[in-house]
C-alpha cells in the first residue's frame, strides 16, 4: 500500500509538474479526497541503539537508529546518514512511512580507536518528491570505547532540573538528588562531597568509596524553604591524587544558580525598572500588534506598533523592530510621547527614514531606522487619530520629493516637500485633500498619485491626482469622484455606511476590492470587485450577521497572484476562493483557532513568486502578537485539516513572539511570600501566571479577557481570576493548575465588565467583595462576603455595606489595613468608609473629595499600616491625592499631596502604591509612566517622573512585594520591577 501511495504522489507530481492541461484540477482534487493529510509528512530520527553499550577496542558495534513519522501524510523514500567523529561511515533507506508509524534502519561499525565518540544519525530527502517537514532531522550518541592502556576518570555531576524548579516554585522543604556519573572506563575511588547553599554547608561531608565505570551514585539532599531572592547552591569535591588535573578544571567550583526570580537575578541598579515580560505566553501569543511595515530592501527588517482603548484604558506598545523576520523582537519607541503607535511607513528610497502615525498625539518621523524619534505632524494632524499612513517618494535630478498620506478622523491629510530635509515649519505643507472620517486608503500600485479613499457614512471615493488636489474647506467632491453613487455601479447606494474596506490587485490594478459592512438590514458583509479601475462593481459574496463571528476593525487582502483568493480579518481570520467551485458559490474558510481572535493587519512578503503555484508568505498582526504564515494556492474549500502549527492545510500559521513584550494587562497581583508568582489579567490572552521566567502560563479556561486577579494573602497556591466579568470569577487551590466557579449571582448585584472587585481578609477564610452597580437605578453596590466556607459555585454573598442615603455613590475598592480587622471601602463618589470585620455594617465616613470624583484607588504604606494613600480621579475635572494618617485620638487625618503633580504631563491618574522603607513615599501609575512622591521635599520638587528604563505608557496597576520590589503592570508592555531602595 505504501508503494501505491507512493506510485501516486509521484504520478500526482509529473502531472502537476507538466502544466495546466484539461482534467489536472479534477485529478488534485480527487487526490485529495482519496490521501487525507497528504502534505502533513513530519519525519524525525526518534532513536539511537549502540550494541554493545561500552565496546572494547577492535569489535564490532551496531549502530540502530529509529525513523519515525509523528505526522498526518505519508512520507517519500528516506535516506539515513550515519557517522562517527563528524565522518560518514555508511547510508541506509528506508522507503514510505505512513501516518504515525516507524521504521527501523541499522549499520555494522568497527570500533578501531579507543576513547570516547560521537555517533549521529541524520536524514535527508530528495527535495522534489518529498512534501512535509523534519520535527529533527538528526541525533546524536555518544559510545566510550575500552581498550586505553590507562584509562582516563571521568566525573559527571548533575541535579535534576525538575527536582530543583519544584523546589523553586514551590518554595517549601524538597528533598533533591545529587547525581554522580563516571561515563569513562577507570573508576573513581575514595571521594568526598561536601554541598553548600550560599556558601553555608548542608549537612556532613559525605564520602563515595568507589564509583565504578559507567557507575552512578546519588546523595539525597534536604532542601528547606528560603527567603525570597537570590540563593547559591555549589558542591565542593575533594578528588583522588590519581584524578585527572584536565578532568579537574571541567568540574572544580561547579555550581548552580536557584533563582526565587528568574527574570530579576540579572545585576540590576536601584531605581531603574526592568521588563519581566510576558517575552511569550506558553501558547504562543503575547498580545496586540496593530500596524507593522516591510523594510524595503530587507524585508528580514520589520517594524510593528499598537494601540487599543479597552474598558476606556489607552494602551500602547510604543514600536518594535525585528531584524531577522520576527524572531526576536527589541523596543525602539518606549519614549515616544504616545505610545499609541497606529500605523507605520518606511521611504523606499531612504530606509533610515520612518514615519509612526499616532493616536491624537501626531505624526512622528526618524531619520536613522527608530533610534530617535521626532514630531513631523504640525498642528493639523497631532490631536487626531491616524489610521494609515501611505509614503511617496519620487526620485528627481533636483532632488527627491515626497509626498505623504495621512488617512485620519478627519479627512485624508496630505504632506507634500521637495525640501524635506530642511527644518521649517510644516504648518503649510499638510492639508486636508478630502474631509470625513476616513476608514481605509489605498493607492495605486504604480500610479502613486491615484488613490481610493472610504470616508464612513458617505462610501468610496476615487481621486486619479491626489498630488495636485486642492485642499477641501467645505465638504464636497471636488477632484474626488464618488463611485458607490453612481447610477448602475454596482455598489449599494445607502447613506449609513459604517466601515468600508479596500484593496487593490497588485498584478493588475484595474482590480479594485471593496469589503462593505452592514450592506443592508440582515447582513454584516459584502465583498464586491471591480475590473475596470472602480467604474463598476460586482457583488462576490454576502454573508448574513454573525455569519462571520464578528466584524472589529476589519480587513480584506487580495492575494499578490490569484485575484479570486481573498483574505478577510474581523475577529477571526478567513480565507474566500472562487477557483472551485464557481464564482460567488464559495464560503469563506476558516483559517486560525478561535483564541487567536480580532484581527488587525495582513501584509505578504514583498518578494512575490512568479510561479503561481508556489507557497507565499505573509505576516499577520492580532491581537496575540505577530504569526509567519505560508498559503498555498490550492482550492481553499476542501475538507477542514489542520496543518503543523494552528490553521487549515492550506495556510499555516507560526507565532514570532519573542521578546515582543506587549501584553496588555487590566490588573496583577503578587503572592504576599513569593514574589515568583505573580496573576494577571489580560485582554485577550485570559488570566496568566507568572512562576519565575519570562514565558507566562495561560491558566486553564483563560481564554478571552481576563480582568482582576487576585492571590491569596495567607495561601499563594489560593488564587481568584475574573473572565470578562464579576460572574465568571473562578476559584484555584492547588496553585492554578485547577478552577471552579465561585461567583453565580447568588445574592450580588450585576456589575460592569471588568468593574468587579475581590479581596480575601487574611483574619477569615470567607471572600470579600466590592461590585459595581448595574445602572443608576440599581446602586446596591457595596461590600458582600461569602458565608460559605467551601466558596464553591452555591456560594451565597450577604452585603455588609455601606448603604443609606447617607452612601453616594456604589463601592468600587476595598482595603484592609495590615495587622487589623479594619475595612475601607472607596465609592464612586469620593467618600471613604470604615468598619470592623468583627462588627461589620457599622461604618464611618473618614474622607470625602469635595467633587465627588470617583476614588480610582487605595493603598496603605508597606512601611506604615497607619497611613492610607487615597487617588481620587475621573469624577470631577481635577485629580486629587489624599494622604490619610491614623491620629492618636483615633481619627484620620486627610491631608493633600497633589502639590507640583503635572496632570498634563500624566495623563490620567490610576492608581497609587505606598514605598516599602518610607511612609512618606508614594507612587502614582499614569497614562505616561510613573510618578514618585517624595514627602521629605519640597512642595515644588515632591512630585517626579519615575521611568529609568520604564516606558512612557499606561500604567494599570502597582504592587509593593515581599521583597521590597515595586512592580508595575502596564496596558501594552507587560509587567515590569524596580528595587526602590532605602
Amino acid at each position: 500500500m505504501k508503494r501505491i501511495s507512493f506510485l501516486i504522489l509521484t504520478l500526482l507530481a509529473l502531472v502537476y509538474c507538466a502544466g495546466p492541461k484539461s482534467g489536472s484540477k479534477e485529478v488534485l482534487k480527487e487526490f485529495h479526497e482519496g490521501i487525507p493529510g497528504w502534505n502533513m509528512a513530519e519525519a524525525a530520527v526518534t532513536g539511537i541503539i549502540i550494541n554493545p553499550e561500552r565496546p572494547e577496542k577492535g569489535e564490532a558495534v551496531i549502530i540502530q537508529a529509529t525513523i519515525s513519522n509523528l505526522g498526518t501524510g505519508t512520507t517519500s523514500p528516506l535516506v539515513i546518514h550515519f557517522l562517527v567523529d563528524n565522518e560518514e561511515i555508511g547510508q541506509q533507506r528506508s522507503e514510505s512511512l505512513g501516518p504515525h508509524s516507524q521504521a527501523q534502519v541499522s549499520i555494522r561499525w568497527q570500533a578501531k580507536e579507543s576513547g570516547r565518540h560521537r555517533i549521529e544519525v541524520s536524514l535527508s530527502v530528495d527535495p522534489e518528491v518529498f512534501d512535509g517537514s523534519f520535527a529533527n532531522n538528526s541525533l546524536t550518541e555518544i559510545v566510550r570505547v575500552a581498550g586505553e592502556q590507562r584509562p582516563v576518570p571521568e566525573l559527571e555531576v548533575d541535579i535534576p532540573e525538575s527536582a530543583l524548579q519544584e523546589w523553586q516554585t514551590a518554595n517549601e522543604e524538597s528533598l533533591v538528588p545529587v547525581i554522580f556519573r563516571n561515563p569513562s572506563f577507570a573508576p573513581i575511588e575514595s571521594f568526598w562531597v561536601q554541598v553548600y547553599l550560599d556558601g553555608e554547608p548542608i549537612g556532613r561531608k559525605k564520602q563515595i568509596a568507589y564509583l565504578a565505570p559507567g557507575g552512578e551514585h546519588r546523595i539525597p539532599l534536604q532542601l528547606q524553604a528560603q527567603e525570597p531572592g537570590e540563593h547559591r547552591l555549589s558542591i565542593a569535591l575533594d578528588l583522588p591524587d590519581n584524578y585527572p588535573k584536565q578532568n579537574v578544571q571541567k568540574i572544580k567550583g561547579w555550581s548552580l544558580v536557584i533563582p526565587q526570580h528568574t527574570s530579576l537575578n540579572n545585576i540590576v541598579q536601584k531605581h531603574k525598572w526592568m521588563s519581566i515580560g510576558p517575552n511569550k505566553i506558553d501558547n504562543g501569543n503575547v498580545g496586540r500588534i496593530v500596524c507593522f511595515a516591510y523594510h524595503p530592501i530587507n524585508h528580514n527588517i520589520m517594524y510593528a506598533g499598537g494601540f487599543g482603548r479597552d474598558c476606556n484604558i489607552p494602551a500602547g506598545t510604543g514600536i518594535w523592530k525585528t531584524t531577522d523576520s520576527g524572531k526576536n523582537w527589541v523596543p525602539i519607541g518606549d519614549k515616544l510621547p504616545s505610545m499609541m503607535v497606529s500605523s507605520i511607513a518606511i521611504d523606499p528610497f531612504e530606509p533610515a527614514n520612518i514615519y509612526a502615525g499616532t493616536v491624537n498625539n501626531g505624526i512622528f518621523k526618524s531619520t536613522d531606522e527608530g533610534k530617535t524619534w521626532n514630531l513631523f505632524a504640525g498642528p493639523q494632524v497631532t490631536g487626531h487619530f491616524v489610521s494609515k499612513l501611505i509614503l511617496c517618494t519620487e526620485a528627481r535630478s533636483i532632488g527627491p520629493r515626497v509626498v505623504l498620506y495621512a488617512a485620519s478622523n478627519i479627512g485624508v491629510l496630505r504632506y507634500k516637500s521637495d525640501d524635506p530635509g530642511t527644518k521649517k515649519s510644516r504648518l503649510v505643507e499638510w492639508e486636508n485633500i478630502k474631509q470625513g472620517i476616513v476608514t481605509d486608503l489605498v493607492r495605486h500600485p504604480s500610479d502613486r498619485s491615484f488613490l481610493y479613499a472610504s470616508i464612513e457614512d458617505k462610501g468610496l471615493f476615487r481621486i486619479k491626482n491626489a498630488v495636485e488636489a486642492k485642499p477641501e474647506i467645505t465638504f464636497g467632491n471636488h477632484d474626488w469622484e464618488q463611485l458607490n453613487t453612481k447610477q448602475n455601479n454596482g455598489l449599494p447606494s445607502i447613506s449609513g455606511w459604517n466601515k468600508l474596506k479596500l484593496d487593490i490587485f497588485s498584478a493588475n490594478p484595474q482590480y479594485v476590492y471593496a469589503g462593505v459592512l452592514n450592506p443592508k438590514p440582515g447582513y454584516c458583509f459584502a465583498l464586491y470587485r471591480s475590473k475596470n479601475s472602480g467604474d463598476t462593481f460586482q457583488l462576490l459574496v454576502e454573508y448574513p450577521n454573525d455569519v462571520l463571528g464578528g466584524i472589529y476593525n476589519p480587513f480584506i487582502r487580495v492575494h499578490p497572484t490569484m485575484p479570486d483568493m481573498i483574505y478577510f480579518g474581523g475577529v477571526h481570520l478567513y480565507k474566500w476562493s472562487a477557483y472551485d467551485p464557481p464564482l460567488g458559490k464559495t464560503s469563506w474558510t476558516y483559517l486560525i483557532e478561535t483564541w487567536r481572535a480580532d484581527m488587525k493587519e495582513l501584509i505578504f512578503n514583498p518578494v512575490t513568486p512568479t510561479n503561481p503555484n508556489a507557497s507565499l508568505e505573509y505576516f499577520l498582526a492580532c491581537d496575540q502578537g505577530m504569526f509567519l504564515c505560508k498559503a498555498e494556492p490550492k482550492p481553499a474549500n476542501y475538507s477542514f485539516k489542520k496543518s503543523l502549527y494552528f490553521g487549515l492545510s492550506s495556510d499555516s500559521f507560526e507565532p514570532r513572539n519573542n521578546n515582543l513584550s506587549v501584553t496588555q494587562i487590566y490588573d496583577f497581583d503578587i503572592s504576599s511570600n513569593l514574589p515568583i508568582r505573580i496573576l494577571a489579567g489580560t485582554q485577550d490572552d485570559g488570566t496568566i501566571l507568572y512562576e519565575g521566567n519570562d514565558i507566562w502560563k495561560q491558566v486553564p479556561g483563560g481564554g478571552g479577557d481576563g480582568y482582576y486577579s487576585l492571590i491569596a494573602p495567607s495561601n499563594s497556591k489560593v488564587m481568584y481570576a475574573q473572565h470578562q466579568d464579576l460572574f465568571s470569577t473562578v476559584r484555584s487551590g492547588d496553585g492554578g493548575k485547577t478552577w471552579s466557579a465561585i461567583a453565580k449571582n447568588k445574592g450580588l448585584p450585576l456589575g460592569y465588565v471588568g468593574d468587579g472587585y475581590i479581596i480575601v481578609d487574611p483574619n477569615y477564610p470567607n471572600l470579600v467583595l466590592a461590585a459595581g452597580a448595574s445602572d443608576e437605578k440599581n446602586k446596591d453596590g457595596q461590600v458582600f462576603i461569602a458565608t460559605n466556607t467551601d466558596l464553591g459555585e452555591n456560594c451565597i454573598w450577604e452585603p455588609r455595606g455601606p448603604k443609606g442615603v447617607a452612601v453616594k455613590g456604589w463601592v468600587k475598592r476595598i482595603v484592609i489595613q495590615p495587622g487589623t480587622t479594619a475595612w475601607f471601602a472607596g465609592t464612586t463618589k469620593g467618600q471613604v468608609w470604615t468598619t470592623s470585620s468583627k462588627i461589620p455594617g457599622s461604618w464611618s465616613n473618614i474622607d470625602s473629595h469635595p467633587g465627588e470624583a470617583s476614588i480610582e484607588s487605595m493603598a496603605f504604606s508597606p512601611a506604615n499600616p497607619n497611613v492610607l494613600f487615597v487617588l481620587y480621579s475621573g469624577g470631577s475635572p481635577y485629580h486629587r491625592i489624599q494622604r490619610l494618617v491614623y491620629t492618636t485620638d483615633g481619627g484620620w487625618n486627610g491631608t493633600p499631596i497633589t502639590d507640583n503633580l503635572d496632570l498634563e504631563k500624566a495623563g490620567f491618574l490610576r492608581v497609587i502604591c505606598g514605598d516599602y522603607h518610607h511612609s512618606d513615599v508614594a507612587y502614582v501609575g499614569t497614562d505616561h509612566g510613573v510618578f514618585r512622591w517624595d514627602g521629605a521635599q519640597p512642595s515644588y520638587d515632591s512630585w517626579k517622573g519615575y521611568n529609568d528604563g520604564f516606558p512612557l505608557t499606561t500604567v494599570v496597576d502597582l504592587k509593593v512585594g515581599p521583597d521590597g520590589r515595586l512592580y508595575a503592570a502596564t496596558k501594552g508592555r507587560g509587567a515590569w520591577m524596580v528595587i526602590t531602595g532605602q
